[in-house]
């Protein structure tokens, strides 16, 4: 028995040895991350730190508001020192990670500004990045944490402005509605409020 611990602490022995000559290969704590996502994205006010959703707010106006969620799939590449997130689809939305920080048990990150069409006319609107993300008591733009994928954006305008296009472009609608919410928390919410895109991802 004492020949057989001897044996296997020689060849433990020999493996230490030989190992320590070879360089550690480096993981890459990005990997676990790589692949195919289905994505819900949800719209919402932001007053400060608190959230309405989109539902809520427009409820609120009077005008019953079904879900509206928009749901897709999208795929996670590696780009250089960044990550590239890209919808399937043959006109696919693009959303680039960067600043990437590993975390326990995943990553945060931030996002580079997005634009995207808006309608079929072709306008567009742009989507800066959005501290929506809480881990501890820090704040990010997203991160993956348990192969959860989940990001925020926030509206620089021009989404929002075609989200109320119809009341904008009625004077008369207009001025009643400003009547009706005027004092309230919905015109507080609609004057200072920004749009916000929650981007919640599901590893396949």
């Amino acid at each position: 028995m004492k020949k057989l611990f001897y044996s296997v602490a020689l060849l433990a022995a020999t493996m230490i040895g030989f190992t320590s000559c070879e360089e550690e290969e480096k993981v890459d704590f990005r990997d676990q991350a790589i692949g195919n996502y289905d994505v819900t994205v949800k719209q919402f006010y932001s007053i400060g730190e608190t959230l309405y959703t989109m539902e809520a707010v427009i409820n609120a106006t009077g005008v019953e508001c079904q879900d509206l969620s928009v749901t897709t799939t999208a795929t996670l590449t590696k780009d250089g020192d960044n990550l590239i997130f890209t919808e399937n689809g043959s006109d696919p939305d693009v959303w680039k990670f960067v600043k990437i920080a590993e975390a326990a048990n995943g990553f945060t990150f931030d996002i580079e500004d997005y634009t995207t069409e808006i309608d079929e006319n072709g306008n567009t609107a742009k989507f800066s990045n959005y501290n929506g993300y809480i881990l501890g008591s820090t704040k990010y733009n997203g991160a993956f944490i348990g192969g959860k994928l989940e990001f925020y954006l926030k509206d620089n305008g021009d989404f929002e402005k075609a989200i109320w296009a119809p009341l904008l472009n009625d004077e008369q609608a207009l001025a009643a509605f400003q009547e009706k919410i005027k004092g309230s928390e919905l015109e507080k919410i609609l004057t200072d409020g920004d749009v916000i895109l929650k981007f919640s991802c599901t590893k396949k």
